[in-house]
Order: structure tokens, then sequence, then C-alpha cells
């Protein structure tokens, strides 16, 4: 959108004392009116806003257009990469142009257009009238429309706006001897002079719409490339996927300092009570010259652009001209009503409950202080704030210079004192993994822990410290570290059996408060929650052949959840040899069971001396038969059992089917 600013138009008078000055306070047309009072130095051209871009409607051109690729006919602008973008003048256009409906130019006769494609993007660049500055916002009005265009710059069936929205960019460099740039792909990938300073994002349609970029430049810019962004959406194609393209056209483009767009108000500070109101603009014009105004008349030597105002009157009236080379623009006016001071600048505060306050304080003069909003006498002694009590309090205060200003509010808050809500930590476990101390509380209260990383290896006390904003108190948790269960697995007989006992040390547990597991090598739970288990009986309940030593492991679990484990080995579990055999089915004495003994080799002699039977790597395999098979009447036997001890074992065990 173009904004209209005022340039001032001098005209020559026709009257014989000569053409009225509209800056020096005098009447030099003689016709009784001065400076910005008289016609002759009104604004009114309605002048749209300069642009910092050359030929920005591409009116301009050095030859006619007759071809695609030719914007260095356009004055001012060149092909910016080897991605030739078009110019439309003359009469010359795409075929597409007229289908689309965007043969009626925004502005005059002449439009630029570039593609929109991955690998290939056209770029419309130039070197600018004057440089944009570093740190001035500055804005890029202009009009664009969209096309989707075939093989032949041709209208395709499909509408531009298939495409989806794309960010159009602007780029810009500090040398313009870095236009042009010898690439199809954006100009800061090719080139790092160049660097995106700004873009929008547009929705593609075909018809012609208005634009704005709004953009700081970080340095100060003499040159630009108006086109896609760097990366352009995924759903815009790529030079190697073929037709249709998108194709955007732009004209109009007017670009200047944001201030140029807006009408140009006076602002002041200061206060009339001090007789220190300063004026001045709304905008910032580099390269302007000024002149300030009191009821239309030129004031000596106020040519800055501040004006510092120390005698007035109500209705007086002060606006400000500011010039350059190529015209002028006048200001808004601002006129001085009543005399009545402003109401003192203040702040609202907060303290914590039984926190020490300061005295109130405000900006301003003659202050004078009152608890109420209307009515009272005021005091010119600022007010303390209590912090015995939480609520919220509000306090006011005025300057006067003869008339008193409007009441200024000052709320403080007295916050409540908190306590952090922090859940108890249960027992931990000695060397376990510790909790972290959270640096706030559940209830939202930040701050510090003193020592700040649990110790998992004693009880400790750890005490949180609200910060100084926070109005909370000091919490402290007590965390208990659980010691290890200590204790000991020893093997005995009992009763005929090998049982291994797990032993407190030095009374550590209780053993009816604990969680006893035993596993075997494999992991294998054996046994049940109790502090001993029948060894024998757990080896004897399976069809395999152990083969000492044997591991097992004990973890000992406390009622907090602490558990402790030792490993240990079982090199053997013989407790005693069957005094004899009655293998008759009942499951009871049914064979000669030798499990655990390892024992080597197995002999049997009848009362004779004579073997009838043996075996090497003996287990439970003789029931009373013969090396053979035959069964043996009942008697009794001698036995010769071989082991890995030094000395055979030897005794007589009986028969009886």
């Amino acid at each position: 959108m173009k904004t209209n600013f005022l340039f001032l138009l001098l005209f020559f008078s026709v009257a014989i004392y000569g053409q009225e000055v509209c800056t020096n306070g005098i009447d030099d047309d003689n016709d009784g009116l001065v400076d910005l009072n008289d016609p002759d130095c009104q604004c009114g051209s309605n002048v749209e806003v300069p642009s910092l871009i050359p030929n920005a409607s591409f009116e301009d051109y050095t030859i006619c257009p007759t071809n695609h690729s030719q914007l260095n006919r356009a004055t001012g602008w060149i092909q910016a990469t080897n991605a030739t973008s078009d110019y439309f003048n003359c009469g010359y256009a795409f075929p597409a142009v007229a289908p689309a409906g965007l043969n009626s130019y925004p502005d005059g006769n002449g439009v630029v257009g570039a593609f929109y494609v991955t690998h290939y993007k056209e770029y419309v660049g130039t070197q600018l009238n004057s440089p944009m500055l570093a740190g001035v916002t500055y804005r890029l009005a202009f009009k664009i429309a969209g096309m989707s265009v075939i093989s032949g710059d041709y209208l395709a069936p499909t509408p531009v706006s298939n495409f989806g929205p794309v960010d159009v960019t602007i780029f810009g460099t500090a040398n313009a001897s870095h236009l042009p740039v010898s690439t199809t792909e954006s100009p800061d990938v090719a080139d790092p002079a160049w660097v995106e300073i700004g873009h929008t994002n547009y929705a593609p349609q075909s018809v012609w719409s208005d634009i704005v970029i709004e953009f700081t430049p970080t340095f100060t810019v003499n040159a630009i490339m108006i086109g896609a962004p760097t990366v352009l959406p995924s759903t815009y194609p790529s030079i190697a996927t073929g037709r249709p393209y998108p194709y955007m056209m732009y004209d109009s483009l007017i670009l200047n300092q944001l201030d140029f767009f807006e009408p140009v108000a006076i602002n002041t500070t200061g206060t009339f009570c001090t007789n220190d109101v300063l004026l001045s603009l709304s905008g910032s014009f580099p390269g302007y010259t000024y002149q300030w105004f009191l009821n239309g008349v030129a004031i000596a030597n106020a040519t800055g652009a501040t004006l510092t105002v120390t005698t007035f009157q109500p209705g007086d009236v002060y606006s400000v001209r500011g010039a350059n080379a190529t015209g002028c623009f006048l200001s808004e006016s601002f006129e001085i009503q009543t005399i009545v001071p402003n109401k003192p600048v203040v702040a609202d505060i907060s303290y914590c409950q039984n926190a020490a306050t300061a005295p109130l304080s405000a900006t301003g003069s003659n202050l004078l202080w009152y608890t109420s909003a209307v009515g009272g006498t005021g005091s010119t002694t600022a007010p303390t704030p209590a912090t015995t009590t939480a609520g919220a309090f509000t306090y006011y205060v005025t300057q006067s210079c003869g008339i008193e200003s409007d009441r200024a509010a000052i709320t403080v808050t007295i916050n409540p004192l908190l306590t952090p809500n922090f859940d108890p930590i249960d027992p931990i476990c000695y060397g376990a993994t510790a909790p972290i101390l959270a640096s706030v509380s559940p209830n939202g209260i930040t701050g510090t822990w003193t020592p700040n990383v649990i110790d998992n290896t004693q009880n400790s006390n750890y005490i949180f410290v609200p910060g100084v904003s926070q109005c909370g108190v000091n919490q402290t948790l007590a965390v208990a570290v659980v010691n290890p269960v200590e204790f000991a697995v020893a093997g005995s007989c009992e009763n005929g059996t090998y049982v291994l006992r797990a032993t407190p040390l030095s009374g550590s547990f209780d053993p009816d408060t604990l969680i006893f597991q035993w596993r075997d090598a494999s992991a294998n739970d054996i046994g049940e929650n109790l502090p001993f288990i029948d060894l024998t009986a757990i080896v004897n309940a399976t069809p395999e052949s152990e083969n000492f030593p044997l591991d097992y492991t004990l973890t000992v679990t406390d009622i907090n959840g602490c558990d402790s484990t030792k490993a240990f080995t079982v090199e053997k579990i013989f407790c005693k040899i069957p005094k004899g055999i009655s293998p008759n089915g009942d499951g009871d004495n049914d064979f000669f069971d030798l499990r655990g003994l390892q024992v080597k080799r197995l002999e049997i002699f009848n009362r004779y001396g004579v073997e009838v039977y043996a075996m090497d790597n003996y287990t439970t395999q003789w029931a009373g038969q013969t090396t053979s098979g035959r069964d043996l009447p009942d008697a009794t036997y001698y036995y010769h059992i071989e082991t890995d001890d030094a000395s055979p074992k030897t005794g007589w065990v009986y028969l009886n089917h």
C-alpha cells in the first residue's frame, strides 16, 4: 500500500515584494502572512512516499523488452543471477499474463517477473538510490501476483495457489560490486556477502495484491535482490521435475524507513512544572534538516531534531518541517492545552512479609502523598509501607505547580511467607542412587539446598533456603540411609541332610523381618523365603547328576527394600550313606542313594566276598540287582565306594525287597 507523504511546494509569488521564504519568520511577500500561515507555504501535493529503489514501478527503460530474460532493459535494474528474470513493458508480456487476468498492471505499463523453482530461482536486483542504515527499521511495500506456467510460458491449467504459501524474501549486501551473482540458487548460498534481511509469507494467487516486508538491517545495505527464499517449500517443483512452474510478478516497489509510512507526530517528555518540556519527532529521518514553528512562525535557531520549550501559553501550537534535496514534510501540530502537570511516574512494588522497606518514590516535582484516591490532606513526606500484614495496599501521589496533577496510584503488595512443601524423602539404601534435590518446591518456591547433594552413606539433614525474592521460609528434610544387611552363609549336616543357613553378623537383622531369595548358578530361584535351604533335598529333586562344586547366591532384602547379595560355593553335600534299601516301588529307599558323594566307582559284594554289582560314576542306579540286572536275594551286602577323597568308604547295606 502506498502511503501519502506531504511535500512542501514552493510557489512563486506574483506580488512585487518577492517570494515568501517559509522558514525565516518574515513576511517576505508583504501579504500580512508569515511562514506556514501563508498559503504559499502550505504542503498539499499528496506525493507518494519516496522509494530508495530506482525506477520502482519499472516504467523507465533503455530499450523496450521483446523477449524473456531482459530485466536489464529496465533502467536501474540488472539480471541479478544466472537464473534470468523477465521485464514486461511496451506491450510485451508472457502469453500467460492475459489469460491469467494480470495484464492490467497496478502502476503504469511496466512490471517484472521471476520463477520460484528449486535449483532455478530468479531474482530482481538493483543498487539503491541511497543506502539503508544499520539499526533503522524499513518497510518494502509492493504489488505482487502469481501464475502457474507451462512450456513456452503459457498459462497452466492448475492454479498457482496449488503450490501453497511461500516466503517472498529480500536479500541485501553492503557492497554493490557483489551484484550480480553467478548462481541459479539464492544469492546467500553462492556469495556470503549477501544476507537475507527480511521476508513475508505470501499465498500466491492470480490477482494483484499488496504485500509488505518490514525489517531492520544489522549492516549498511547498498544493493538488494528480491525473490524466492533460500529453501523453497517441498510443494514447489525442482527445475529437474518439469513444469508447471510457479511464477511471481512485481510492481511498484516502495522502500523507505518505516517512519515515512506513518504520520509524523510530535512527542513530549519532561514536565510543565519544571519548564523542561522537550518536543521530538515520532520518527527519525537521516539526512534531513529541521525547522520548528510556533503558531506557524519559524522559531529562530530552532533547527534541531528536538526543541526544548521553557516558556509557553495554553493554545500555543508547535510544528516542525523536515527537508532534504528532494522535498520536505510537515509534522502534525502539537497544541499546548491548559497547563496541568502530568501525573508522577510511578511503579508498583512488592515485599515479602516482615521484610525491611524503604520510603515510596515517584518521578516528578513538588510531590504530595495521599492515602486515598480523592480528598484528604497531602503530605510532602513519602510513606514507608508496613510489612507486618500480607495483602495489597494502595498509596497515591501528585505533583503540583499551582495546579495539582491527577493522583497516580502505587500498589504495594505484601506477599505472605510460604513454607516449601517438599515431600519427605523415604529412607535410601546404603550406596544406592540417591534422589536429586529439586530447586523448585511443588508450591513454586525457588531456592537452594545445603548440602545440595544427598550423601548415600550416612543419615543427614538437608536445608532448603528460598531465594531472596521468593517469600519463603527454610525447610529441613531428614534423609535416613539404611545400612546394608550383613550376613554369613554356612553349610552343615542337620538330621542327615546338608543345610545352608544364613546368620546375621553382629545382630544386623531379625530373620523374621527379611525376605530371603536363594538362587542357583543359572539364576533360578530355589528354596523358600526362609533363612535356610535343604540343599540335599534340592539336589536330589533333580534328575540330573550335579557336578560339584556348585555355585549359589543369597539375596536378603529388608523392609525398606534394601538388599545385600552374597555368592558362595558348595564343595559337596554328602551327609550319610544309607544303611539299607527296600526297592518295592513305594518311593521310600527304593535305591542306594549316593547323590552328592561324587562317587567315582561303586562295588557291591555278597557276604562271601563275591562282587555282584559294580558301576563307575555312580549316583542312584543300584536297586538290589546284579551288574547284569538280575535281582539279588534279601541279605546284607558289603559296599566299597571310591570318591575324590584319598581313602575309600566301606560298610554294609541291607537289601530287603
